[in-house]
């Protein structure tokens, strides 16, 4: 059985109960030990109703530093308003590792979204939800769906 037919923890992929639930999930796996499929990237972790689990990475393109989090826009975009969120303590965590971007991929879209971290500060809406640390939420309107190499039209400079 080579690497490919495994999970990330070894077993072959038709053991693992999750399987067919998507790559999110294989994501997290990988996200734990410090390793990921789209290149090496520092796991950024978040208290959630299951403990502390990763929620994205901090990876470097370009000479700009990133927040690359994938998500399923079904279950994680807020409805009213329109915004994807992130903890205060993971925007806290984000300043102090000097990120510039937040790039948001919805898993089931394929659709990249990205906004510089800035824009949570100041045009970001608090949100506390039952069950969830306090969180900072970035409407829609506010992010840009882009390609790779549309970085420097964030303000954003190398």
């Amino acid at each position: 059985m080579n690497r490919a037919q495994q999970s990330p923890w070894g077993r072959p992929a038709s053991a693992n109960p999750r399987a067919g639930r998507g790559e999110a999930f294989a994501t997290l796996g990988t996200l734990y030990h410090g390793r990921s499929r789209a290149g090496r990237g520092e796991p950024v972790f978040a208290r959630t109703a299951r403990g502390w689990r990763p929620v994205g990475r901090i990876v470097e393109r370009d000479g700009v530093r990133l927040f690359a989090k994938r998500v399923d826009s079904r279950l994680h975009r807020l409805l009213a308003p329109p915004a994807y969120a992130l903890e205060e303590a993971v925007l806290r965590e984000l300043a102090a590792a000097r990120v510039q971007v937040v790039e948001v991929t919805e898993a089931d879209t394929g659709r990249v979204l990205r906004a510089p971290v800035r824009a949570f500060a100041e045009q970001g809406l608090p949100v506390h939800r039952a069950g969830f640390d306090a969180q900072v939420a970035l409407p829609l309107a506010r992010w840009a769906v882009e390609s790779e190499d549309q970085l420097p039209l964030l303000g954003v400079s190398s």
